[in-house]
């Protein structure tokens, strides 16, 4: 038997009823020191238990006695909040929301480990801890962001407009023009997209995607829309971007890009596009071919490749691409002072 194996039956017998130490070892089979036993029901009480159990040591004489029963809890009731930050962390258990809503989140751990748990061998796995996380583009103490969240979850809910005071310089470098105070949104959407959290909103006639930090002093509004009628634009917007950066005009572009051998087999085990088709060449290396617009994104997304990377079609992003290298040669070679320029914001 193993260790795993007699804790499980140990815990399976003290849910019955209450044993003492000499009871135990007598039902178990192969018979246990009296030491290894008391260790077990050590590794039973800090690491075996479900958060709604716990172990009783009920003195009876000269003997202790021992058994297994659910903890009595105070109910938590969960609110409109609660359900937000459980959404948030279901897609992305961030370092800072983590600590932000600590309540919450432990909350929602013991849900997990009472849900998913298998005994005994899963705790050996998680303690283990083999996995590690970088957190790498994952948002960083944005104080915005967190009073945002919860107002604009709640107005998507209730399929409400919001009015946010001013708009802020974001992390897709667009919406210049809206800058201006006390503007009125439709939010129809929230995306979680590299690390970041992105509103997507009808406003002013247009369909414009903000990082939620973005946004100054939100408010919910009383006026009403229907938020059904907007899932297939939703769709349809998002399949046209690179992302979540704006385009520079309504038109798709029939992008085609070669990649070298060794960066374009690493780029072809990753999903970039819904519209993404990779072949290999005859020379070893990687086509990749889709249809959507031109923006930031895409354009900081090719110069990540480096000189692993040749921008085929359309000569719009050949100029744009060159434009790019020609400033970036420009601000080494004259110690030019820096400006936001966005060569993608052409509409």
């Amino acid at each position: 038997m193993t260790q795993i194996q007699r804790l499980k039956e140990i815990y399976q017998l003290l849910w019955q009823k209450a044993y003492s130490k000499n009871e135990i070892i007598e039902l178990l089979e192969p018979k246990v020191s009296l030491r290894q036993l008391e260790r077990d029901l050590i590794d039973i009480k800090n690491s075996y238990l479900r958060p709604t159990e716990k172990l009783l040591e009920i003195p009876n004489g000269k003997r202790m006695y021992y058994s297994i029963t659910k903890r009595k809890t105070k109910k938590r009731k969960l609110n409109f909040d609660d359900f937000c930050i459980y959404d948030l962390l279901l897609n992305s258990e961030n370092e800072v929301l983590n600590k932000k809503f600590d309540k919450q989140v432990l909350f929602f751990q013991n849900f997990k480990k009472t849900l998913f748990e298998t005994f005994g061998e899963h705790q050996n796995f998680v303690q283990k801890n083999i996995i590690y996380k970088t957190h790498f583009y994952e948002l960083y103490q944005d104080e915005t962001f967190i009073k945002n969240i919860i107002p604009i979850y709640r107005a998507i809910y209730e399929e409400k407009y919001i009015q946010v005071k001013q708009v802020d310089f974001d992390a897709t470098g667009d919406n210049p023009e809206l800058r201006s105070r006390n503007l009125k949104l439709k939010p129809l959407k929230i995306i979680f997209h590299r690390g970041d959290y992105f509103l997507f909103s009808h406003c002013k006639q247009n369909y414009k995607i903000f990082e939620i930090g973005q946004l100054m002093d939100v408010i919910i509004l009383d006026k009403s829309f229907t938020l059904p009628n907007y899932q297939a634009v939703f769709e349809k917007e998002m399949s046209n971007r690179f992302g979540v950066s704006n385009n520079i005009n309504q038109k798709l572009y029939d992008i085609e890009l070669e990649f070298s051998e060794s960066t374009g087999n690493y780029i072809s085990k990753i999903k970039w596009h819904e519209s993404q088709q990779i072949k290999k060449l005859p020379n070893k290396n990687y086509r990749l071919t889709m249809r959507c617009g031109i923006n930031r994104e895409l354009g900081g997304w090719i110069f990540q490749w480096m000189n692993n990377v040749k921008v085929i079609q359309p000569p719009e992003l050949i100029n744009i691409y060159q434009k790019i290298i020609n400033s970036i040669h420009a601000n080494n070679q004259n110690n030019n002072r820096l400006e936001s320029n966005n060569f993608f914001n052409k509409g």
